[in-house]
C-alpha cells in the first residue's frame, strides 16, 4: 500500500502543469509592449501610415491581448486624422465588439455616433467630413487662417444638406469674427441659422450674431436680436444672460470710446494751436514740421520694424499695434516741434514743460484706448479669459 502511494505522487510530480493565457511579465506580454511602444514612437515622428498599420498589425495578432484594445482604439485615431472615416469607423466597431468592458468603450461609443453623424450611416458625406475636420485643423495652426477659412466656405456651398453644415458654418462665422472680418462673418450665421436642424442649432446661431453686432457697436440691434431669442436649456438661458451682461458691458465701453476719441482730437487741436501760436502764422507752424523732430528720426525706423514684426500675430492686435505706432509718431512729431519752437525762445518755463507732458500723456493714453477699442480687442480679452484660446 505505501508503495502504491509512492508511486502515484512520483506520477503526478512528472506531469508538466497545463499551458494557460500570458500572464503579466511573461515574454508574449512583453512583445506586445514593445510593439505598442514601437508603434507609438512612429507616431510620434509624424508617420501616421507606419504607426496605423503597426497598431492594427498588433490587434489581429494578438486580438485578446492585454494591449488590443489601445491599438484599435490608436489606430481609429489615426484614421480620423488621416481622413479615412470609414476605416476609422470600423476600427471603433471593431473595438466595441471584441472589447465591450474595455476603459476606451465610452470613447469609442461616442466617436462612432459622431463619425457616422458626420458622414452619414452610409458614409455619403465621408469626404466632405474630412476635408472640414482638416481645415479646421489648418486653420487652428495657421498664423493667417483665411485661405483655409475661404477654403471651407466653399466646401460647404459644394455640399449642400452636410449633416454637420449648421456647425460648421457657425465655426466659421466665429472665425471670422475672431480676425475681425465681421462682413464676412454675418452671412455664416445666418447660415448656420437656415441649416439648423435644432432648437439649440437655431439658439446658438442667433446667439452668435447678436454677439458680432454687439462688437460692431449695433447695440440695439443686438438687444432686439438677443430679446426675441428663446433659450432651449437652462445652459441656453445663462448662455443668454452672458451676452446680454456682455452687451451692457460694451455699451460702457463704446461710451468710454468715445469720449477717449474727443480728448485726442483735443489734444491734437490744442497741439496745433500751439505751433500756430508760437511760430506766429499758419506758414510758420507747417514750416516747423519740417524737418522732423530728433525724436521722430529714431522713432520711425523702430515704429516701421514693430508693425511688421505685428503682422506675424493675431490680426487684430497687429492692426491696433499699428494704429497706436502710427498715432505715437504723430504725437511726438507734433510734440517735438511745439518744444523746439518754444526753445527758440529761450528756456523754456517749468510749468510748460509740466502741462506739455501731460497733454501729451493723455493724448498717448486716448490712443491706446481708442485702438483698442476701434479693433474690439477689450471683448476678445474678456472672451479667452473666460473661455481660453479655441479657433474650433
Amino acid at each position: 500500500m505505501y508503495a502504491c502511494l509512492v508511486a502515484i505522487i512520483v506520477l503526478f510530480a512528472g506531469q508538466a502543469p497545463p499551458e494557460g493565457p500570458a500572464t503579466p511579465g511573461t515574454p508574449d506580454e512583453a512583445a506586445q509592449e514593445a510593439a505598442f511602444a514601437a508603434a507609438t514612437r512612429k507616431l510620434g515622428e509624424g508617420d501616421l501610415v507606419g504607426a496605423r498599420a503597426a497598431l492594427e498589425a498588433l490587434a489581429a495578432s494578438a486580438p485578446d491581448g492585454r494591449w488590443a484594445d489601445d491599438a484599435l482604439g490608436e489606430a481609429a485615431s489615426i484614421a480620423e486624422r488621416q481622413g479615412d472615416l470609414a476605416g476609422a469607423r470600423a476600427l471603433w466597431k471593431q473595438l466595441l465588439e471584441r472589447h465591450p468592458d474595455s476603459r476606451l468603450a465610452r470613447r469609442a461609443t461616442a466617436r462612432l455616433a459622431e463619425l457616422t453623424a458626420a458622414g452619414g450611416s452610409d458614409g455619403r458625406w465621408d469626404a466632405a467630413a474630412a476635408e472640414h475636420d482638416r481645415l479646421v485643423r489648418a486653420a487652428a495652426g495657421a498664423a493667417d487662417p483665411q485661405p483655409h477659412l475661404a477654403a471651407l466656405g466653399v466646401l460647404l456651398d459644394r455640399n449642400r444638406g452636410y449633416p454637420r453644415e449648421s456647425a460648421a458654418a457657425l465655426w466659421l462665422g466665429d472665425a471670422w469674427a475672431r480676425i475681425g472680418a465681421h462682413g464676412r462673418a454675418l452671412p455664416w450665421y445666418e447660415r448656420a441659422e437656415a441649416a439648423a436642424t435644432s432648437d439649440l442649432e437655431r439658439f446658438r446661431a442667433g446667439l452668435a450674431r447678436a454677439g458680432l453686432w454687439t462688437v460692431t457697436g449695433e447695440h440695439d440691434r443686438a438687444e432686439r436680436q438677443l430679446r426675441a431669442l428663446v433659450p432651449p436649456d437652462d445652459l441656453a438661458r445663462l448662455a443668454l444672460a452672458d451676452a446680454l451682461e456682455d452687451l451692457d458691458t460694451a455699451r460702457a465701453h463704446a461710451r468710454w470710446g468715445l469720449v477717449a476719441r474727443v480728448t485726442l482730437a483735443a489734444c491734437a487741436l490744442v497741439a496745433l494751436l500751439t505751433l500756430w501760436r508760437r511760430a506766429g502764422s499758419l506758414r510758420g507752424a507747417v514750416r516747423a514740421l519740417w524737418p522732423p523732430p530728433l525724436e521722430v528720426v529714431y522713432l520711425v525706423p523702430v515704429a516701421l520694424v514693430l508693425g511688421v514684426v505685428a503682422e506675424s500675430g493675431n490680426l487684430l492686435a497687429a492692426r491696433a499695434a499699428q494704429l497706436v505706432l502710427a498715432g505715437a509718431v504723430a504725437i511726438t512729431w507734433l510734440s517735438g516741434a511745439g518744444l523746439e519752437l518754444a526753445r527758440r525762445k529761450g528756456a523754456i518755463p517749468a510749468r510748460v514743460i509740466v502741462l506739455h507732458a501731460g497733454v501729451a500723456a493723455l493724448a498717448t493714453i486716448a490712443l491706446v484706448y481708442s485702438a483698442v477699442m476701434h479693433e474690439q480687442l477689450i471683448e476678445v480679452l474678456i472672451e479667452t479669459w473666460r473661455r481660453g484660446h479655441d479657433m474650433h
